[in-house]
């Protein structure tokens, strides 16, 4: 009694908004997972929180990391995702540079002259400004300590 009929127009336009509306909700729907910020995240405080110095490394998904002291970033096309780290801080490290092949697993006395000269390069990566950098197949984490100078560098 209370029914409306199928031929009435208004019934034909109410589904026709429906099914845009719902072609619309659909083709906004993301084409891949979003980027895990939490694997990488993990082990680099796996490493950092460890007791005695230590290394991992966590294959990377992602086009784009971005390494903060406190913080790691990965990026896709159009989608970032942040963790904060649980131990910090942590020293970010460019390919290319000496603390670089103490990443790869060089000694700091064989890279460096001295202790303080290791622990102003720590300083110095440490007061880069943060930027997104395009990531390679892998993160790299290590902890180092030379008498006084320690720090985890990361580098991807």
């Amino acid at each position: 009694m209370f029914d409306s009929p199928a031929d009435a127009w208004y019934v034909w336009i109410g589904l026709s908004l429906l099914g845009a509306a719902l072609v619309g909700i659909v083709t906004q729907l993301p084409d891949a997972p979003p980027p895990d910020a939490a694997g990488p995240a993990n082990t680099i405080d796996a490493v950092a929180g460890g007791r005695h110095a230590g290394t991992g490394t966590y294959p990377l998904s992602a086009d784009a990391v971005r390494i903060e002291p406190h913080r790691i970033g990965v990026r896709t096309d159009d989608e970032a995702a942040f963790e904060t780290l649980a131990y910090g801080p942590v020293t970010p490290v460019r390919e290319g540079t000496l603390l670089w092949e103490v990443l790869q697993g060089a000694r700091p006395d064989h890279v460096f002259e001295s202790p303080e000269g290791f622990a102003r390069a720590i300083e110095r990566a440490g007061e880069r400004e943060r930027t997104w950098r395009s990531a390679p197949d892998a993160l790299d984490v290590r902890t180092v300590s030379w008498n006084d100078a320690e720090a985890t560098l990361v580098g991807a």
